[in-house]
């Protein structure tokens, strides 16, 4: 073991220091007889120092204490404007949040005193904020509560992105999406995908359909339209949309999509309806809900034969549906789709006739487009196909006949004649203001019959 060096005690150091602590010594005795006497008088127990906050974690308090100081009525107060060590009842000057006169005083007057490691005293002031910025840092890296308004405001957003992009739940537990959230706000958890799927989704849905059956409850009339498909899946579906104004401005919700597992007779249609028209109390005293339909035979049939239904009404836009395809039925249009359509396909199979087509596109200065194949139940898109066919015939026929790779196939691709192109030009003219009209009338906000 080290030994200490011998003190002398006669030193005029050592009787300074001694005379010091003595003195300081008395006054805390005399004052703390002074409180004990008023004490005394008023019966209220009364201390000469009061301990630190437990919220102050330094390790330098488990020594020091502030002073407790007394009017002339004995009102008690606690003067932080400097602390008492514990050891020699030295008063320490001390401002608020500042441990460092502390520290030093422990280091020069209690050695024997090991603290843990501290910031340097001698740190300059200027480097004071950083401790401050750590704090903050510290503070970002914190996870927001599951149940805090910042968390549910982007939780409830992921819930809108999911619903209205028709996403799986099982997005929010991708690898790519993860990374994302954290990027965006790395204080965010995404919750689990059975979160979304049983209480996310389920809120959004009620808070929707809240908002929709007020605005159903104040429409003073309102009409609805019907529309039926079948998915890949050849599972049957029909969906109920309402249509209404409020405050001047044209509205519509869709109600409900269900499956049609019996058969779609004129019965089980109307039937249909009427329980949406039910669901969402959509009756109106001494009224009819007006129908909008396609033209097929059942669902108009199911209108017609319903009290609380009427008056049916053909949907505009599927009757110009109807008679455009119709035209592109004839067999002189037929037969002109036919072969386009064979091209085409010719195109889109081959991945050297691709090739070749960008390099004449470049050559003749053509849009660089892709040709567009037609849906054969859908005759807009033969309009599509017609119209692409037109814009890129210069690079399509210079492929065919002049790239040597593709020479060998042109005798199993039948060209369009000079007639035949003419009369193409002639159908794009006819079909384009029916498409235009196609679109503009299925629009949302705009009237379908």
């Amino acid at each position: 073991m080290k030994a200490h060096p011998q003190v002398n005690v006669q030193s005029p150091l050592c009787i300074r220091v001694l005379a010091h602590k003595l003195l300081l010594q008395l006054g805390g005795w005399l004052r703390t007889k002074r409180h004990e006497e008023m004490a005394s008088c008023s019966g209220v127990e009364r201390k000469e120092f009061e301990e630190a906050p437990g919220s102050f974690k330094s390790s330098v308090w488990n020594y020091f204490e502030f002073g407790v100081e007394y009017n002339d009525e004995g009102v008690k107060t606690i003067n932080k404007s400097y602390t008492v060590c514990k050891q020699c009842l030295a008063h320490v000057s001390y401002s608020s949040g500042n441990t460092s006169n502390m520290l030093k005083h422990i280091q020069q007057r209690h050695p024997d005193i090991k603290l843990p490691e501290h910031r340097s005293v001698e740190q300059p002031a200027a480097q004071a904020p950083a401790a401050k910025q750590l704090s903050i840092k510290n503070a970002f890296d914190q996870t927001y509560r599951a149940f805090s308004e910042k968390h549910k405001k982007i939780t409830d957003a992921l819930g809108v992105f999911i619903a209205k992009d028709l996403q799986p739940f099982s997005v929010v537990e991708d690898v790519g999406f993860q990374h994302l959230m954290k990027t965006l706000d790395q204080r965010y958890s995404v919750p689990s995908r059975t979160h979304f799927s049983q209480v996310v989704i389920p809120g959004l849905y009620d808070k929707t359909r809240n908002a929709i059956e007020s605005d159903l409850a104040k429409a003073e009339s309102l009409a609805l339209t019907t529309d039926s498909w079948t998915s890949q899946a050849t599972q049957s579906y029909m969906a109920v949309t309402a249509h209404y104004m409020l405050d001047w401005e044209m509205k519509s919700a869709v109600l409900q999509t269900r499956p049609l597992y019996e058969s779609h007779t004129s019965a089980h249609l109307a039937e249909e309806i009427k329980n949406a028209v039910t669901e969402w109390k959509l009756e109106r005293p001494n009224k009819t809900i007006p129908v909008a339909t396609d033209n097929a035979p059942n669902i108009v049939n199911a209108v017609n034969e319903t009290v609380e239904l009427g008056p049916q009404i053909s949907c505009f836009a599927h009757t110009v549906n109807l008679a455009a395809k119709r035209a592109v039925s004839i067999n002189g249009v037929s037969r002109l789709l036919g072969k386009v359509r064979k091209v085409v396909t010719f195109f889109h199979r081959s991945t050297t006739a691709n090739q070749a087509l960008a390099v004449k596109q470049q050559m003749l200065n053509l849009p660089k487009h892709k040709l567009i194949h037609d849906a054969i139940t859908r005759w807009n898109t033969s309009h599509d196909m017609l119209s692409r066919y037109v814009e890129q015939q210069p690079a399509i026929y210079s492929a065919l006949t002049m790239d040597k790779n593709l020479k060998s196939h042109v005798k199993d691709i039948a060209m369009l004649t000079d007639t035949e192109q003419k009369m193409a030009e002639q159908l794009i003219e006819v079909l384009k203001p029916l498409k235009t009209l196609t679109t503009l009338m299925s629009s949302e906000t705009t009237p379908t019959i």
